[in-house]
């Protein structure tokens, strides 16, 4: 079975993420997620993700991960967003969060915003203890189910989503990688895996990652590649077969450029082969 396929998209002008939503659902692409930070890297989430689910009909909709640190927005703020989103979008809203990145990572990203990114374990008490008063405020019976997303590796993260969430997710793995992490994951959650993409045309499937390549020096770029969707439609397609018979459930799609429509639609001829 194919997977479940999701954009994960970054981007500061907020009408072009809600054009590229709406084309996402035109071509017949399963969801849109947008970037989280307090920076001009992305328009802000919330806002954007409500313009979003009232001119859509189909596609999922919510956060690529919604940071649970409590200088930047409390839980109390946070459930009354994602209850919001859960009715507009009339039940199509999707929550997705996680521990978040490494300390060093983290600080770099939130310290010139004034907000304070705390050591793990800190991080892990706060994220049961938002997630729990969350699970809390969404359980009226009125409100439409909210799908809970735990991006989940180490086994305290795994410990983590298996209490409170539906779905696990992992980052840029092989399938290898993937089999792998997947069997340590909790077996009554379902799946997903971020991956970035790099769709060309039929009669150059190579040129994206070409023009890609060029401007990433200092990576490992057998390394993205591996862990990427490279090649023609035809190509990516067997590639998502692939993915799906190893049992990825959704794929959360990083595209080289989201505001590429045409190598949107690439993506999605590569999905409708690949079904």
């Amino acid at each position: 079975m194919t997977p479940r396929i999701c954009l994960e998209v970054w981007g500061g002008d907020p009408n072009e993420l809600v054009g590229i939503a709406r084309h996402a659902e035109a071509i017949g692409l399963d969801g849109v997620y947008l970037g989280e930070s307090p920076t001009a890297l992305n328009a802000e989430t919330w806002t954007t993700l409500g313009a979003i689910a009232a001119v859509t009909d189909r596609i999922r909709l919510g956060p690529v991960i919604a940071n649970l640190l409590p200088d930047y927005r409390s839980a109390a703020l946070l459930a009354r967003q994602g209850a919001a989103l859960a009715v507009l979008s009339e039940g199509r809203f999707d929550f997705r969060t996680g521990v978040g990145a490494s300390e060093a990572a983290g600080r770099a990203w939130w310290a010139p915003a004034g907000v304070a990114y705390p050591p793990y374990a800190e991080r892990l008490k706060e994220a049961e203890r938002q997630l729990g008063e969350l699970r809390n405020a969404w359980a009226d019976d009125d409100l439409p189910t909210i799908e809970v997303t735990i991006a989940a590796t180490s086994e305290r993260s795994l410990a983590l989503a298996a209490r409170f969430g539906q779905r696990w997710e992992t980052s840029f793995a092989t399938l290898v990688e993937w089999r792998e992490r997947a069997a340590a994951a909790p077996s009554h959650l379902k799946s997903s895996l971020e991956i970035d993409a790099f769709v060309g045309s039929e009669s150059d499937p190579e040129q994206v990652w070409r023009d890609v390549a060029a401007t990433r020096g200092g990576e490992d770029l057998d390394a993205i590649r591996d862990r990427a969707l490279v090649g023609s439609p035809t190509q990516v397609a067997g590639q998502l077969q692939a993915l799906g018979a190893a049992g990825v459930g959704q794929l959360v799609v990083a595209p080289h450029d989201p505001s590429d429509l045409a190598a949107l639609s690439r993506l999605a001829e590569a999905v409708a082969l690949a079904r």
